[in-house]
């Protein structure tokens, strides 16, 4: 075996660089490279649908945005149509795209909550001047959103449930005014969060009014119609009392594609209503069956709230009404600016805590069980002294 020999240089023989120590062992130049060139940019044009894009739009799209199209298509929505159109148009394209939708890029209207004077509640919404607690009521509603934040653009109804039994229960609260600036949105859960609105006011004495500003539309007046009072601006609108909903047909994209979907199931509607079949005679009527039952349970809900006659509302038609034409119609109480409504309600509570005083939602409470158990409870018996 042949030993390793060692070369080394010598300090004296090593070459110095210019204003520097000398280098023990001179290490050779990297070669020069030549720069990047850059790439010239091309406009960036609409991909035909070919047999490959497509196959690649259905496969990527129940992988990618499962719950987005839950949300949006074969389900009942309370919504104005336009806001409808925005999105469908928006996101409908990304689905058989199959990007991924993120939730901030979903429509939100561009303004700003006020900040108020006030403390601010954990669950929503601050504290104005004269104990009036304000909650705004922000862009599309649904259901839940515990994958969202409020940069998204959406409220939850179970947030707003939250803030109203927040704010309702502080002692420090007065009244409750819901700032509405909403197209609608879900259907799930609107109604029994316009309910727990108006029971909470019964609940604690404490009154909610309603501004709209400046959109309350669907679902958004579904929940602002819990208020005694409604106020909006002179452009502010509100209304659109219906429902719809949206069916995708893919079919003849999978026919582009050389792709073929087979169902198999058990229950003869099991697979009624899927976007790779065209929408048959049955699941249309399925769906416009649900459609017209909450459309229906959303004039009752009005009618109920407002006391509207039931047939007024459906004459309506879905419509939307601006200003001074929503308080004829009786879909809304005043006409006037945010700042107008807060201080009339102000003014409507110290009259009706001078002239009544309430008393504090706990002792309400209290009173409302025992009655309750007392009534509830059979008499004690009579028991006659012993002579």
């Amino acid at each position: 075996m042949t030993a390793k020999t060692w070369t080394t240089r010598s300090r004296k023989s090593a070459p110095r660089r210019r204003g520097g120590r000398p280098r023990l062992f001179s290490t050779p130049m990297a070669p020069r490279r030549r720069p990047p060139r850059a790439r010239r940019h091309r406009p960036r044009t609409t991909t035909p649908l070919t047999m490959k894009t497509t196959r690649r739009r259905i496969c990527q799209m129940p992988r990618d945005l499962p719950l987005v199209a839950s949300l949006l298509f074969d389900t009942p929505l309370l919504i104005h149509r336009g806001k409808a159109n925005t999105i469908l148009n928006a996101i409908g394209p990304r689905i058989l795209d199959g990007l991924a939708v993120g939730a901030a890029e979903l429509p939100r209207p561009q303004r700003e909550a006020r900040s108020g004077q006030g403390r601010s509640f954990r669950s929503g919404g601050y504290m104005a001047d004269n104990g009036i607690a304000v909650l705004p009521v922000l862009g599309t509603l649904i259901r839940r959103g515990s994958w969202l934040d409020s940069e998204s653009g959406l409220t939850s109804y179970s947030a707003l449930s939250d803030a109203v039994t927040e704010i309702m229960y502080d002692p420090a609260v007065r009244g409750l005014m819901l700032e509405l600036d909403s197209p609608g949105g879900e259907a799930a859960g609107c109604f029994d969060l316009a309910r727990f609105i108006r029971s909470a006011s019964e609940a604690t004495g404490k009154p909610v009014w309603g501004h709209v500003n400046e959109v309350a539309a669907s679902a958004g007046y579904a929940v602002i119609s819990s208020a005694s009072q409604i106020w909006v601006p002179t452009t502010g609108e509100c209304g659109s009392i219906g429902c719809l909903a949206a069916h995708v047909d893919v079919s003849e994209a999978d026919r582009l594609a050389g792709v073929r979907w087979n169902y198999i199931f058990f229950g003869a509607e099991k697979a009624d209503g899927n976007m790779h079949e065209p929408l048959s005679d049955r699941a249309r009527a399925t769906l416009q069956a649900d459609v017209d039952a909450l459309g229906e349970m959303f004039v009752q809900l009005v009618s109920q709230h407002r006391g509207i006659d039931a047939d007024k509302i459906r004459a309506t038609e879905a419509r939307m009404f601006r200003g001074t034409e929503a308080v004829e119609s009786g879909l809304a109480d005043m006409s006037g600016t945010f700042d107008e409504a807060l201080e009339a309600f102000a003014n409507s509570v110290d009259e009706l805590q001078t002239v009544t005083p309430q008393a504090s939602s706990k002792s309400k409470l209290k009173v409302g069980l025992m009655t309750k158990v007392l009534a509830n409870t059979p008499p004690a018996p009579v028991v006659e002294p012993e002579p």
